[in-house]
């Protein structure tokens, strides 16, 4: 039975949801954008808020690893908004 809740759990972590449902908080989320100029892709490591050093108030989806690693808004790319999230993997298991 606990074998069967840590799958399910597991499978729902790793399942695409409406990005309506997406943390909020500053939490970092992998986010699957749609744009009408290109294929969707995969937004790794991505957070709601306002960059960090800027004098800007605005909010939105946010990609910290952008040119030189600078803070990009992610739905400014090619007209893209994100449309789904998942949490992010967890990292390998050491094995040795």
């Amino acid at each position: 039975m606990a074998d069967q809740l840590l799958t399910a759990a597991m499978e729902d972590r790793m399942t695409w949801k409406p990005i309506s449902s997406a943390p909020r908080d500053g939490t970092l989320i992998d986010v699957w954008m749609d744009s009408p100029a290109m294929d969707g892709w995969r937004e790794v490591d991505v957070r709601w808020g306002r960059k960090r050093h800027s004098l800007s108030e605005k909010v939105g989806w946010i990609s910290d690893c952008g040119y030189d690693r600078d803070e990009a808004f992610v739905e400014n790319w090619f007209g893209a908004t994100a449309k789904y999230w998942m949490d992010r993997p967890e990292p390998p298991k050491e094995t040795e």
